[in-house]
């Protein structure tokens, strides 16, 4: 394994490190995995190649991948969440709205992440040919969705993200509608 810090930047899916008590392999393909002790019995998610392989369990200190792969990174999986605060504006507090549409602006990003909707239920955004066709394909541009909302005196935003993939948010917009309050 190779030890080293992680860039910021990222511009391929298996450049990302988004896995936790990772470690790093790079050199000629291989398929089985050691050096992993330190993760013994755990359930870790692999990046091989920018190729997600999840839920393997460590024993004896290595885990198999499904294919072999020249750049490997295997850790512990966590979720990347995002909630903006509360839309507020002129006399719209305590006022019951509805969040119409997002526009969420990312940039070298997976396109695979969620949409959480104000009871919970989590919406996958669209992934294009180009994502499914390339495991390390980032995308920049504007994601347009409505999200699952009801009426409430909060209007918000939930990302989630839990691959251990790259998701860079610059902006969030919204189109929300408020409720009649003269019914």
């Amino acid at each position: 394994f190779i030890e080293r810090m992680a860039s910021r930047y990222v511009t391929q899916t298996k450049d990302g490190i988004f896995l936790d008590c990772c470690l790093c392999y790079e050199g000629s393909p291989i398929s089985n995995l050691s050096g992993l002790d330190h993760l013994e019995n755990e359930k870790i998610n692999v990046l091989a190649d920018g190729d997600l392989q999840e839920g393997l369990i460590v024993h004896n200190g290595s885990v198999s991948l499904k294919s072999p792969a020249s750049k490997i990174i295997a850790g512990i999986p966590y979720e990347f969440e995002l909630e903006t605060l509360n839309l507020e504006g002129d006399n719209t507090f305590g006022i019951d709205k509805i969040v119409n549409e997002i526009d969420i602006f990312v940039d070298k990003s997976r396109e695979d992440f969620y949409i959480v909707g104000s009871g919970g239920e989590l919406a996958l955004n669209s992934r294009s040919i180009n994502s499914i066709n390339d495991a390390n394909y980032l995308f920049s541009g504007n994601v347009k969705t409505s999200p699952f909302a009801d009426y409430s005196d909060s209007a918000t935003v939930h990302i989630k993200q839990p691959y251990p993939f790259p998701i860079t948010v610059n902006a969030i917009s919204m189109d929300i509608s408020m409720a009649d309050t003269n019914a």
